[in-house]
């Protein structure tokens, strides 16, 4: 059961009666938005380079639920408006037992933390806080000459830690310190696919890794790069499951086997119109692990994200992933048994006739 009880006092402040109201967030539907508005607040935080201990920056953003009607205008990288969110909002009180469950989304190549905020507010709306961060040197506003440094390939799954850890070391006083860091839902998107993997405890495999290197950017990974890569630490143990939407299995950095030393279940979503879509044909060589496929007839490799695609409606695309998602989060962060989340991952439920679920074995 997942559950909290809000106390309100009533009456005037001498009166000590209380009603008691109880919340049960797996009451509410599955494929619907919850009773919360979507608020969002970004920071800077800084923390050492695992590769030589040079300061890195990020931006990171946090979406919560909130009953405020009202906001602050919130855009991303400067310029990409987001017209639902609301900027600075008051974050309602968690209604889940262990505080709020958190949700950390990685973006794809040269994209932005907030590229998938349909899916983000979704999850907010139903209590939960998502974390998203830039990931300096990888963003729309880098590398326009398609020069990506090494390093970028193991600072990503690093930002996601960190900005657990800033969560971590908020004040009390802050609303958000009270979510659960513990049992985390990692998501990413295309290139965001591999720090899943990383942060589940793929495991790297090193002569796969030389050859990762001579085809990067750079033509070859540093003496220090290499030790990251091969030190284990970009795995972390608060990242129980995970969602890969639109990215290939990549075995350069964990050869044949790597992907199935991951510590929880992966969701793996793929489009029929998404250059990626191979990722279903390599289903079947994850035997071992505890992964279920959602393949979308139509979606395209925007149709996870910002919602590009001629091939498939976008809200119709946003609905479907959005509700897989959350499905997945409740189940395996949560613990919902709720039948409905049940039927939906397990496919005897229909969300879309685009939709077809996969389990296996």
């Amino acid at each position: 059961m997942i559950f909290w009880m809000l106390m309100a006092c009533s009456g005037d402040p001498g009166d000590t009666s209380e009603e008691t109201e109880v919340i049960d967030p797996s009451d509410w539907a599955v494929d619907e938005a919850g009773p919360y508005n979507a608020g969002h607040r970004s920071i800077e935080i800084s923390f050492d380079s695992m590769i030589d201990g040079s300061e890195r920056t990020i931006t990171v953003h946090a979406w919560y639920p909130t009953l405020d009607t009202e906001g602050d205008d919130v855009s991303y990288i400067g310029f990409y408006q987001d017209a639902i969110s609301l900027g600075n909002a008051t974050p309602a009180p968690p209604v889940h037992e262990n505080g709020y469950p958190i949700h950390i989304y990685s973006h794809g190549n040269t994209m932005f933390g907030g590229d998938a905020a349909h899916m983000h507010r979704r999850f907010a709306s139903h209590g939960w806080v998502v974390l998203a961060t830039d990931h300096t040197d990888n963003m729309l506003t880098d590398s326009v000459d398609g020069d990506i440094p090494t390093s970028v390939y193991i600072h990503r799954p690093q930002d996601l830690s960190e900005a657990l850890d800033w969560v971590e070391g908020l004040d009390a006083s802050d609303a958000l310190s009270q979510a659960d860091t513990e049992q985390v839902l990692v998501n990413g998107h295309s290139r965001g696919c591999d720090d899943v993997w990383f942060t589940m405890g793929s495991t790297v495999d090193p002569d796969s890794m030389v050859s990762a290197c001579e085809r990067m950017d750079h033509g070859a990974c540093s003496e220090e790069e290499m030790a990251a890569f091969l030190s284990g630490e970009l795995s972390d143990e608060r990242m129980v499951a995970g969602i890969t939407m639109a990215g290939t299995i990549n075995r350069s950095y964990h050869a044949d086997d790597g992907h199935l030393s991951v510590r929880g279940p992966v969701l793996l979503m793929s489009g029929s119109n998404d250059p990626g879509h191979a990722v279903s044909e390599s289903f079947d060589t994850l035997s071992g692990i505890e992964r279920t496929l959602l393949d979308i007839e139509g979606a395209c490799h925007g149709s996870f994200n910002v919602g590009l695609c001629d091939t498939l409606d976008v809200d119709r695309g946003y609905h479907v992933v959005q509700t897989y998602a959350l499905a997945f989060g409740r189940k395996h962060v949560l613990g919902d048994d709720d039948a409905m989340v049940a039927g939906i991952l397990d496919g005897s439920i229909p969300v879309d006739e685009a939709a077809s679920i996969t389990v296996g074995d």
